[in-house]
């Protein structure tokens, strides 16, 4: 989601599913610079991670998935693409240089450790997901009961003769267009 106060700011939130951050909820900050596409944009975690290519102060090195930032082939897609790799890809902190070097060794020579301290994060993670940083335009709040009826409302298929909006088509000089259908 965007900065509330600039679009160069952007609050991200990844969810991991397995692996050994399984459950981990990190919170970080994609900066886009004003050089963008021509500079690489900086990401900054503000949820600490214990992780051999994140710095005990967050800070995220894209360089080694992008070592020379070319504007017609790395996009920020890709840059998400790759802070969600290094979570299931470990193999990845054995190739390049880490920017927390503890972390680091402990991956290398005493995995065990390495484990309980990357668990230790993800409990970390879950036990404060409700404190929202200040000025975050991505909140999380607890379950309550009065979110149900927006969640059905989200999980409602049409019915019969209701309409459906789509960008999907072309319009006039290939611009996408709103059209519905009927079912």
């Amino acid at each position: 989601m965007p900065s509330f106060d600039s679009l160069y700011v952007w609050h991200c939130a990844i969810f991991i599913r397995q692996g050994v951050y399984r459950s981990g909820i990190f919170r970080f900050i994609l900066t886009i610079p004003s050089t963008y596409p021509n500079a690489p944009p900086d990401v900054h975690f503000f949820t600490p991670v214990f992780h051999p290519l994140i710095g005990p102060d967050g800070a995220f090195d894209i360089s080694h998935e992008f070592p020379d930032w070319k504007s017609q082939r790395h996009f920020l897609f890709k840059v998400l693409a790759y802070v969600k790799k290094v979570f299931y890809h470990l193999d990845l902190c054995a190739k390049v240089p880490p920017l927390n070097q503890e972390a680091h060794t402990l991956y290398l020579t005493n995995r065990e450790a390495f484990l309980a301290r990357a668990e230790e994060s993800v409990r970390n993670s879950t036990d404060h997901v409700f404190e929202n940083p200040e000025g975050s335009s991505i909140k999380f709040s607890p379950y309550t009961k009065e979110m149900d009826g927006m969640r059905d409302s989200i999980l409602k298929r049409p019915g019969k003769g209701d309409s459906l909006l789509s960008w999907v088509s072309k319009g006039v000089a290939g611009v996408s267009s709103l059209i519905s259908f009927k079912y």
